[in-house]
């Protein structure tokens, strides 16, 4: 019954977003826990995933031009390119 219903008793302590399940809330708050090697070079906020942070550039930088798609340029990426470099 609680899946038709448009309640969500179930929230998160981390922000404000709240879930009809508590399954729900635990796989929205293992997201809080992850490393988060994508950063975004505008306004440096901080991923989990390669792909969250293009659909934060789509939406939020739009005038920003992406790398080509497959790309993945993470922290730890940059880390261990730079250290070949040397």
């Amino acid at each position: 019954m609680r899946s038709h219903s448009d309640g969500k008793p179930f929230s998160c302590t981390r922000c404000p977003k709240q879930y009809k399940s508590a399954a729900a809330l635990k796989v929205h708050e293992r997201r809080h826990n992850e490393e988060k090697n994508y950063i975004c070079r505008v306004c440096e906020r901080s991923f989990a995933h390669n792909s969250s942070l293009r659909l934060h550039v789509q939406k939020q930088h739009p005038d920003v031009e992406l790398p080509a798609k497959g790309t993945v340029v993470s922290v730890k990426a940059v880390q261990r390119r730079d250290k070949l470099l040397k």
